[in-house]
Order: structure tokens, then sequence, then C-alpha cells
């Protein structure tokens, strides 16, 4: 946590991992509030029986989509919320 603290101004002129931060943080709380609901859609697509392959599918597959959704419905949720402030 101290080496972050220190190497902060270092990593922020990082560009690619400065995008991915602010995309991550942008969609989070979505993403703590409908990721067990895409959690329990992608088993329902698809539930290997292996321990291996179901570890990986969750961490390779639907982490990635339980982010891009949450994305998504971040920014739906602030156009609607922008749109009826106008």
């Amino acid at each position: 946590m101290v080496c972050l603290l220190i190497w902060s101004s270092r990593l922020a002129r990082i560009p690619y991992l400065t995008k991915m931060i602010r995309f991550l943080s942008y969609g989070s709380m979505a993403a703590y509030l409908f990721h067990r609901q895409i959690y329990y859609w992608g088993l329902a697509l698809w539930d290997p029986s292996d321990i291996g392959v179901k570890i990986g599918y969750l961490t390779l597959i639907l982490l990635p989509i339980i982010f891009i959704v949450a994305y998504g419905i971040q920014k739906g949720y602030d156009k609607v919320i922008t749109d009826c402030r106008q």
C-alpha cells in the first residue's frame, strides 16, 4: 500500500493504466450491485463440472462481462439522471 502511494504519481502517467482504472472505478458501484445476477446468468448459460475450468470461465469470461455490463448500466443511469435534470 505504501509503495502504491509512493509510486502513484508515476503510475498516473501511464495512459493505458489510467484509462483502465477509470473504466473499472466508473462501473464499480453497478458491478457491486449486479454482479450476482450476472454470475448466475453466466452459470445458467454454462456450468462446467471441472472446478479448474469453472474458475477459468468465471475469471476470464464472466468477470470482464460483469464490468462491461456494469459500465453500460452506469452510463445509462447517468444519461437518465442528466436528461431528467434538464
